[in-house]
């Protein structure tokens, strides 16, 4: 039998954090204040920071489990592959090693590596299908 592990998160708790990742401070103070309540009620709260390849297969498994929670990103999904890569950046993992949860890699190249904007494609792909 598993055992369920739970991590008692208030607003404050979450609020400093989330501002040194760089989500805007009215997000953070709005939010910071919904897991409060939430938490005030006696519900697990889960905090997902980054929307990039472990991000997205996180939300996908607390989701799977019921386990409401929120998924940051500072900007778009995969906000860091598309500002903090260069343009002609290469994934140095074969492609069928970048597949996500019920979402394996299923082109034509198994043993090529994408480039960051295929990469960045993908999970915006995967967020459509299954909502974050």
């Amino acid at each position: 039998m598993g055992r369920r592990v739970a991590l008692k998160l208030s607003g404050e708790a979450f609020a400093l954090p989330a501002l040194q990742y760089g989500i805007d401070p009215a997000t953070v103070r709005r939010l910071a204040g919904e897991i409060a309540e939430v938490a005030a009620e006696g519900h697990q709260v889960a905090v997902v920071v980054g929307a990039g390849q472990a991000g997205l297969a996180v939300s996908y498994h607390l989701r799977g489990r019921g386990i409401d929670h929120v998924v940051l990103e500072r900007g778009h999904i995969g906000e860091s592959w598309r500002s903090q890569r260069w343009d002609s950046f290469v994934v140095n993992t074969p492609n069928w090693m970048n597949g996500l949860p019920a979402a394996p890699y299923e082109g034509p190249e198994p043993d090529g590596f994408m480039s960051r904007d295929q990469l960045v494609d993908s999970f915006e792909r995967h967020a459509d299908h299954e909502p974050t």
